[in-house]
């Protein structure tokens, strides 16, 4: 869809993505995309260092789209090269875009796309701290697998517009691994290591809380390790206990695990007859 080719490279930090294209508007889009395939919820946030301004709608940011099809639903924080940021989104395959205007900002300026199952929300920020909202959107039946890039269009398809991006984060929840139920004796203790998958990138820092259990169990906020001495009081007994791990966001995601303890009371102890041997006098527990 582009008159000139374009590329895409990364030193690991900065994105530089080169592309022509008429635009990303009506019922079909010409532009470059470079992306990941990410299911689920979570957070797509760039800052836009620079840009060409081929063109003053040359528009460039993060976006959320269903396919490579040229009129695959979208939901994309622009940042254009005279016009300011815009939240654009195709609610129905191959039909009009619709658009939200933002700020009249220009490069450098952070962009920002949220989503929560079908809703979608775009911000932008001049410092990466404090953001406004542009707008937010619906749009049903949305896949939950789709690929979450950096777009840029020229608005030309007879010129190139070279963006560069930096402090390109995707936030998404953790994932537990499943804690198989546990049966212990009164007295001893039971120490899990917890394992996750982190599909944030990069990865973010976790905090771990005890969301349900027994008071005088612990679980450390940054390692996860979940370690519990049952009194003899405490049993018998079922217990229902639930972990849970938090990345910071934004926003705040999060993911529980659930499982059991069974507390067995200890063997109630037993002393054998005594007994004289050698003049010794002896019992036994």
């Amino acid at each position: 869809h582009a008159g000139n080719t374009g590329y895409a490279t990364t030193n690991g930090s900065t994105f530089t993505v080169s592309g022509s294209g008429f635009d990303i508007w009506n019922s079909g889009d010409a532009f470059r995309l470079y992306y990941q395939t990410r299911t689920g919820d979570g957070t797509l946030t760039a800052r836009v260092a620079s840009l060409t301004p081929t063109d003053p709608w040359a528009k460039v940011g993060v976006m959320i789209r269903e396919s490579l099809d040229s009129g695959a639903r979208n939901t994309f924080l622009a940042l254009s090269a005279s016009n300011g940021a815009a939240f654009q989104q195709r609610p129905v395959p191959l039909t009009l875009t619709t658009s939200t205007s933002g700020p009249v900002v220009a490069a450098p300026y952070w962009v920002r796309v949220v989503r929560s199952g079908a809703t979608f929300t775009g911000y932008v920020s001049p410092d990466g701290t404090i953001w406004t909202q542009v707008g937010t959107a619906n749009l049903p039946g949305f896949n939950t697998t789709a690929l979450w890039g950096l777009a840029v269009t020229a608005h030309n398809n007879m010129l190139t517009n070279v963006t560069t991006f930096d402090n390109v984060t995707v936030v998404q929840p953790p994932v537990i691994a499943a804690i198989s139920d546990q049966t212990l004796i009164a007295g001893q203790t039971l120490k899990l290591t917890n394992t996750i998958v982190n599909p944030s990138t990069p990865p973010q820092t976790l905090t771990w809380s005890l969301a349900s259990g027994p008071t005088n169990a612990t679980l450390d906020a940054s390692t996860g390790i979940f370690s519990w001495r049952p009194l003899i009081a405490q049993s018998p007994s079922t217990n229902n206990l639930v972990l849970s791990v938090t990345v910071s966001g934004p926003p705040p995601l999060n993911d529980t695990q659930p499982f059991s303890v069974a507390v067995l009371p200890p063997v109630t102890p037993s002393l054998s007859a005594p007994a004289m041997v050698g003049g010794i006098f002896s019992v036994s527990v």
